[in-house]
Parts: C-alpha cells; structure tokens; sequence
C-alpha cells in the first residue's frame, strides 16, 4: 500500500439506526439546509410535504376533517 494512504475494509462501515443516519445527514432527506430566506428550502420542503400527505390522506377518506394550524400568529 502507497504511503499515506488510508485503507478501507468493511470494518470501517457502521451501521446506524433509523434516526440517528437521519440526525447525522439531514439533507439527504429534506433538500438544502438554509435559514428559510429561499422557497427551496428544507423547511419549506418539509411544510409542503405535510400538507401535500395530508390532503392525500383525506381525499382517500381518511378523516373528516384536515385541520393545519399556524401557531405564531
């Protein structure tokens, strides 16, 4: 093996446990961490994909009413 270099066995891979990869790696899952300046953000990713999941779920008859409160104002 060349000097400095690392190797990489299958003892380096560790497996995580469902919420600890997603705390470690949020991006992969709601899109681009930014402070909620731009409508790409991953908050705004993560609202639309609530209230998107919502309304599919009550179209299907799953619920009488679908209720999304704003809590700051």
């Amino acid at each position: 093996m060349a000097e400095g270099k690392v190797e990489y066995t299958e003892d380096n891979i560790r497996s995580l446990d469902w919420k600890e990869h997603i705390r470690m790696r949020p991006g992969m899952y709601i899109g681009k961490l930014g402070d909620g300046s731009s409508s790409d953000d991953g908050i705004y990713v993560l609202v639309k994909e609530v209230v998107d999941n919502s309304i599919d779920e009550f179209v299907m008859g799953n619920g009488k009413k679908n209720l999304c409160k704003d809590k700051w104002r």
